[in-house]
């Protein structure tokens, strides 16, 4: 229950604090900060792009530059979260000169000069009082880039425009978490800008829309998706979470762990193992596994490969499965461990076990390949085997692949040669699942907590950098063109199953690699942080930022125009090239209201089109609920 009278007295107590503050500073020296007394009288210029310096006149500013802070604020000082926030690079008592930070949106200027020494025997620091606010136009030049963040369903943006006809992109994304019983939320956009007839939507800017209608894939680049795909890695998901709510294990312990008596130095030419093999039954229990035995083709440093013996001759040969444990070996094996970290070894044998069998292929029903199927899989069970019972845990580090399949003999046609390409891309998939489960669970978690395992979407997204970094990425550019048909129609960290949001979510890792550097993945992979939470910790970045600079990015890469800034590009892949293009909406608001749906954290592509100088004031709303983001591009 909300008690009225200590809320009262916890703000009368803060606001009788600010009052002796500022009594208390009022004769501080101008190195020690301004107090309330800060105040300010002009902005020279009143008009600038980012980038540019301008002048601040006033008074009660410190010469210390990081006792002042300087806010460019997109609708008003109230609102944090709709300010871009610099410090000055000249300080006096009475100016300031300042750069306007990178994504400024016309409105409002104001100073913030924090308390210059600590308050009370709690040692705690009050917040600085700001200045009275002026306001401030940005001019956004080609290439630019402007954003604003919010936490409120309904907000004015104003935009600057110059004596010549300007092209904008507005970029909308909602921040918000999916709706109760949906993931959509319905937003408006609205001006009462006229349009130039010059450039009107139907003129030579309508391909604007033109994403792809229906890519085309083959449908043996829908491994890892699909519907078959999606309900068995949720199931596999949500059944070992499940077992690690239970009670605490020693998983290091000799006693407690299930190890494998096949874990000799020399391994055995023939050996058995239990396949899960019913796709409507359980992950963890042993009457949904199946006992085969498989030959070994291939033995490694770090890898042992079998082949079942129940497969047919037509499916693989000997010298294509050598040719599958030396690619591993020699190729997935360093690049995976380099980019992400170590695999386990919970038995103590040092190899990593790939066994290829035609149980993998009828997990597919026949005729499900042309939507999607599995192609292989790593079992969290595996290297849990204190939980799992005897049959349904092979108690070391293993994954799953199916076989070649020319002939349909287990249900569904795999042509050889593309599904020998398939298997390689979805080792090194699965290779990195594994190594995650290392870190989250085996480590972090100390065998037994599942508190640290990562969001499904930065789990298969890192998995889709695996095949990338392997050099297998006809698939993740597939997905991705399916993304890039309806970008805000695709969540991407909601989601992450999905053919569409895979290919977001290589798109956004991707681009932090590319801006960061591939250590980034490493970055990601080892630390207890999770979802948007890991990603924020691991860049120094708010995620609302890099949502929005990744957005900026894809529009860039995708539909041209020069970014002022690098970080908005892709250094390892050509979108323009390779990659469907971006679906833009001609949304022609000139004049009229705009309405669409977008799902959390998709992002809407809309042109704008703007006629003649002025400041105009664009609405933006959302469902309610709905924490609409923001971002401008000037494209012409």
């Amino acid at each position: 229950m909300h008690d009225s009278g200590k809320s009262f007295s916890r703000m009368t107590g803060y606001a009788l604090l600010l009052a002796i503050a500022a009594f208390s500073f009022s004769g501080c020296s101008d190195t020690e900060g301004g107090g309330e007394s800060i105040s300010i009288d002009s902005v020279t210029p009143a008009t600038a792009s980012a980038g540019d310096i301008v002048t601040i006149e006033g008074s009660g500013f410190s010469s210390d530059l990081a006792k002042n802070v300087v806010s460019f604020s997109a609708v008003g000082v109230s609102n944090s979260t709709a300010s871009r926030n610099t410090i000055p690079v000249e300080a006096t008592s009475s100016s300031l000169r300042v750069e306007v930070p990178e994504g400024s949106f016309t409105g409002g200027v104001n100073v913030r000069s924090p308390f210059p020494i600590k308050s009370g025997p709690f040692d705690i620091t009050p917040p600085g009082i700001p200045s009275n606010s002026l306001g401030f136009t940005v001019r956004l030049l080609r290439g630019d880039v402007a954003k604003i963040y919010y936490a409120d369903s309904d907000y004015d943006m104003p935009v600057s425009t110059g004596e010549t006809d300007e092209e904008y992109i507005l970029i909308l994304f909602d921040s918000a978490s999916p709706p109760e019983g949906g993931m959509t939320f319905n937003y408006f956009v609205d001006n009462d800008t006229p349009c130039s007839s010059a450039l009107a939507s139907d003129g030579p800017d309508a391909e604007m829309d033109s994403g792809p209608e229906s890519a085309r894939i083959d449908p043996l680049l829908l491994a890892g998706a699909g519907d078959v795909t999606r309900s068995f890695e949720r199931k596999k998901r949500e059944e070992v979470f499940d077992l690690l709510r239970g009670g605490v294990i020693d998983i290091n312990s000799d006693d407690s762990r299930q190890l494998s008596s096949q874990s000799a130095a020399l391994e055995p030419q023939a050996r058995e193992f239990f396949v899960f093999s019913n796709f409507s039954g359980s992950t963890i229990d042993p009457d949904d596994f199946t006992l085969v035995t498989a030959d070994l083709k291939y033995e490694g440093t770090h890898t042992l490969l079998y082949v079942d013996q129940n497969t047919h001759f037509s499916c693989i040969d000997d010298s294509e499965a050598e040719a599958l444990g030396v690619k591993f070996e020699q190729d997935i094996y360093p690049k995976n461990t380099s980019t992400f970290g170590s695999e386990s070894d919970i038995n103590h044998d040092g190899k990593v076990v790939i066994l290829l069998t035609p149980i993998v292929n009828e997990l597919t029903p026949p005729g499900g390949a042309s939507t999607g199927y599995i192609a292989g899989f790593f079992m969290p069970g595996d290297l849990l085997p204190t939980y799992v019972p005897t049959g349904a845990s092979n108690a070391m580090e293993i994954y799953y692949s199916m076989v070649p399949d020319p002939n349909g003999i287990y249900g569904n046609i795999y042509d050889k040669e593309r599904a020998l390409e398939v298997i390689r891309g979805v080792i090194a998939h699965e290779f990195q699942h594994m190594i995650m489960f290392n870190y989250r669970v085996l480590i972090f978690g100390n065998g037994y907590n599942g508190t640290y395992m990562a969001e499904l979407w930065v789990d298969e997204g890192l998995a889709h950098i695996a095949e990338d970094v392997n050099n297998h990425d006809e698939s993740n550019i597939r997905r991705a063109d399916l993304f890039l048909n309806d970008p805000g129609n695709v969540t991407l960290i909601h989601g992450g199953d999905d053919l569409e949001g895979r290919g977001a979510s290589f798109l956004f890792f991707r681009y932090l690699g590319d801006r960061f550097g591939e250590g980034i993945f490493r970055d990601i992979v080892q630390t207890k942080k999770t979802g948007t939470d890991n990603i924020s910790y691991v860049t120094g970045i708010d995620f609302k930022e890099l949502f929005a600079d990744w957005a900026a990015t894809m529009y860039f890469e995708s539909r041209g125009g020069t970014p002022v800034d690098p970080k908005y590009s892709y250094t390892s892949i050509d979108m323009a090239a390779d990659f469907e293009p971006l679906r833009v909406r001609p949304s022609n608001i000139c004049g009229s209201p705009y309405t669409g749906d977008v799902k959390s954290y998709g992002p809407e592509f809309l042109l704008m089109e703007f006629t003649g100088p002025d400041v105009y004031d664009i609405n933006i709303s959302s469902a309610l609920f709905g924490s609409m983001n923001a971002t401008l591009i000037r494209i012409q």
